[in-house]
């Protein structure tokens, strides 16, 4: 046995013994931390992060251990933990404290942000004297960092103002432009930290690690949200900024560009793995490329000056006076002869395009939706089907001898034998007009045309003439047209 594995089993021996003790004394708190931060290698107990959590509300008392509040006792304890050459408890310490900031009361959060040493890297002791820990020092110390920057822009945000509670939002939505670019400059600083940590496939091997990368990338998604819906805000109302603001804004759109992008390397790099985390990792889509050059023409249109107008008297042209008497008439010259203006019609000037923005949805690659069933084709026309065939209309006064052309409803005198009859009168058997029997009907009186109607009818129902003259023609038509019969 060498001496790292003397140390290890030394510290394990006597974590045993305390947690033994406390089977005595009863004290659930020291139990907590001792058992949240074990030798184990595994993630630390949710038991035992949850008791934590319920002592920074007061679950177990606001008496003082050891001359100090609760809280304070619960933060110098787990930084007495860290301070070890086993990875296992230092990663598992730092995980606790970011369960922590997350998860407890205002007042425990304020007490870690104020042990600045926590988090301070030359703090920690080496943590290469073991394969593993050689492995997992970098990460570690990476992580490390990022909880200080962390613990930072919570103290600049202030008490109670913490991401995770929802009315942080509706507070950075009361925010101008003015008041929110200390608040997103915090934020966005929060961020950069974050997406400077750099994701290792190697040293995921063990629960702790998993765990401390399911708690990073839930803090990017939220900072990630928070921080484009402010973006989006302020490009929807980029054109109404001072020309200072629109060059602040516009570099705090440069640093969120860059620090979107190393989110997003670093989220790519997650889902590429062979290693599934517990919390969803969301695909993001790349912000438009010309949405900053488009910034830069408005920065720069807005830094052109305002031309003032140039009239005549600035230039020291001014009109003279009319030394004329009053009583002397002046003649007025004729107004040169006008041209007619033909009035064009108003040409509708559309608005000026605004800053092009982005949305939500813009940011997230959505998941392919489920195809739609085609709907039921519809009962097609045959173009080649028989026409239905037309019915003859019963009692029509126009039918035509197709075999000699001639109507047979005409009353030229030759006799009509219908098989059903001869019709009483020829305008209540069609609908249609009959042409008048004069060549010019619009000479005729109405009285006239009434009468000759009448004629018409009763002619229409009188039989006919059983002989003709042999130099009738109609006489001719109707005899073939019989023969063929």
């Amino acid at each position: 046995m060498n001496g790292t594995d003397a140390k290890q089993s030394a510290g394990y021996f006597k974590e045993k013994a305390v947690i033994g003790l406390t089977a005595f004394t009863g004290d659930e708190v020291e139990k907590a931390i001792l058992k949240a931060t074990s030798h184990m290698l595994k993630a630390p107990k949710e038991k035992y992060v949850q008791k934590l959590v319920a002592a920074s509300y007061g679950q177990y008392g606001t008496k003082l251990r050891d001359g100090i509040p609760l809280n304070h006792y619960i933060v110098r304890e787990l930084e007495k933990r860290s301070h070890t050459h086993n990875w296992i408890v230092v990663l598992k310490s730092m995980v606790a404290f970011h369960r922590l900031l997350c998860d407890a009361s205002d007042e425990m959060v304020e007490a870690i942000c104020r042990y600045r040493n926590i988090f301070c890297k030359t703090h920690l002791k080496s943590l290469a004297e073991s394969n593993d820990g050689a492995g997992q020092a970098y990460f570690i110390e990476q992580y490390v960092k990022y909880l200080e920057e962390r613990c930072a822009s919570q103290t600049a945000l202030g008490k109670g103002r913490r991401i995770e509670i929802a009315g942080f939002e509706e507070y950075l939505k009361t925010l101008n432009a003015r008041a929110l670019e200390p608040v997103f400059e915090n934020l966005l600083c929060w961020l950069e930290a974050l997406s400077a940590v750099q994701y290792r496939e190697v040293i995921v091997n063990n629960f702790c690690t998993i765990e401390a990368y399911q708690l990073i990338v839930k803090d990017g998604k939220r900072l990630f949200q928070l921080l484009s819906k402010r973006v989006i805000f302020i490009l929807d109302g980029f054109a109404e900024l001072t020309l200072p603001e629109k060059k602040r804004w516009f570099d705090l759109y440069r640093r969120y560009e860059s620090a979107f992008l190393s989110l997003k390397a670093f989220f790519d790099s997650i889902l590429l793995s062979s290693k599934v985390l517990v919390e969803p990792v969301p695909q993001l889509k790349p912000l438009p490329r010309s949405l900053a050059a488009r910034l830069e023409c408005e920065i720069r249109a807005s830094s052109v000056p305002a031309e003032a107008p140039c009239t005549l008297a600035d230039l020291g042209i001014r009109s003279t006076e009319d030394k004329r008497q009053k009583a002397e008439e002046i003649i007025e010259a004729p107004l040169p002869p006008q041209a007619q203006t033909v009035s064009q019609p108003t040409t509708v000037i559309p608005p000026k395009p605004a800053i092009p923005s982005f949305s939500m949805d813009d940011l997230f690659v959505s998941s392919p939706e489920p195809a739609k069933a085609a709907p039921a084709a519809t009962a097609a026309v045959d173009p080649w089907a028989p026409a239905p065939t037309m019915q003859p209309v019963q009692g029509g006064g126009g039918e035509v001898q197709w075999d000699s052309g001639a109507p047979t409803g005409w009353p030229t005198g030759a006799p009509q034998e219908w098989g059903s009859g001869v019709p009483s009168c020829m305008q209540s058997q069609s609908p249609q007009q009959l042409p008048p029997p004069w060549p010019d009907a619009s000479t005729v009186s109405p009285t006239a045309a009434k009468n000759s109607q009448q004629a018409f009818c009763e002619n229409s129902t009188m039989p006919s003439a059983t002989s003709k003259s042999a130099s009738d023609p109609f006489k001719s038509l109707y005899d073939q047209s019989h023969r063929n019969f």
